[in-house]
């Protein structure tokens, strides 16, 4: 029986030694698959605990923010009564009041539309309001495509006409090892 963890830690000693390492068989190559699936449960492993944390972190930011709205909330109703007696500067959109640290502001409210786009399409098409339907047009991008040959990187109809606005892109063959 073949003691697999001398055969890996040999194959790392001599893929970190030589740079021009070559792959001789099926065994070498299995075991560099077995090295890329440790690492990637390593790298797992390492992102759990990460998460783990990010989410404790999160719970304490929230706690924190927490503690400031209730320390601070009083506060902002007394400065919101001293607001509403003193004369403040007025805009079609807010009132201020300057101090030296800060500002006192009051932000008037506005209306916010809540539509459904599918029963306002419709209501535009029953009041015969297709001025207000916006068309939009775009190519039809899937089945232009079918209908497409590529020639030495330029792009033909099926009658060979050249479609100018198209432009190709090769990009390279990609090499990738799957581990479970």
């Amino acid at each position: 029986m073949i003691d697999n963890e001398n055969l890996e830690m040999e194959i790392m000693e001599k893929l970190t030694a030589n740079s021009h390492f070559v792959i001789e068989n099926d065994i070498i190559a299995e075991a560099l698959i077995r090295k890329i699936a440790f690492e990637k449960k390593e790298m797992k492993r390492q992102l759990q605990v990460i998460d783990y944390f990010i989410q404790e972190y999160e719970l304490k930011k929230n706690e924190v923010e927490s503690k400031f709205e209730i320390k601070t909330q009083n506060i902002i109703n007394l400065l919101s009564e001293y607001f509403e007696r003193v004369e403040r500067k007025a805009t079609k959109t807010q009132e201020t009041y300057t101090l030296p640290s800060g500002k006192l502001k009051k932000k008037f409210g506005t209306v916010e539309y809540i539509k459904d786009d599918k029963l306002l399409l419709e209501w535009c098409k029953t009041n015969n309001r297709q001025d207000l339907i916006q068309i939009k047009e775009t190519p039809m991008w899937a089945e232009l495509k079918k209908e497409i040959q590529l020639s030495n990187g330029t792009v033909l109809t099926q009658d060979g006409e050249i479609i100018e606005c198209i432009k190709t892109e090769l990009k390279p063959d990609k090499f990738v090892v799957e581990v479970d």
